[in-house]
């Protein structure tokens, strides 16, 4: 699962290590696998604990994309659009930075998924991209 982090118009992504197994090298949304037991939700939280030192003041769920890459093929993404704390790097073994993109400078971007693009234009109501 993985969450668009969304504020005054633009996302926070992180460039995934290059050593990384899966997409390697390219920009993504934080997030990350669901451990037995736990909720998407639940993991989504505690990936924006561990990855960015944030707590999610709310998640929603955007969208449920097809992944062929992982073991079920679904990756669920939600928005946060509020949370505590201030993000920072706290994985620099997965992510070799983060930074926030508009969407014009997402459109150009090596991205981990297809549909990010136009999933971003959606949050934002954003008719038409690229």
């Amino acid at each position: 699962m993985g969450a668009l982090l969304v504020r005054n118009g633009a996302v926070l992504l992180g460039k995934r290590a290059p050593t990384r197994q899966l997409a390697p090298d390219v920009w993504d949304v934080f997030g990350g696998h669901v451990e037995p037991g736990e909720t998407a939700e639940a993991a989504l939280a505690r990936e924006l604990r561990e990855e960015l030192g944030i707590y999610a003041k709310q998640v929603n769920l955007l969208e449920v994309l097809d992944d062929p890459q992982l073991p079920d093929g679904a990756f669920p993404l939600f928005v946060v659009d509020e949370w505590v704390g201030v993000p920072f790097n706290n994985s620099p073994e997965e992510h070799t930075e983060i930074r926030w993109f508009s969407l014009d400078q997402i459109e150009r971007l090596p991205l981990a998924h297809p549909a990010y693009v136009s999933l971003i234009a959606r949050v934002w109501g954003n008719k038409q991209v690229g």
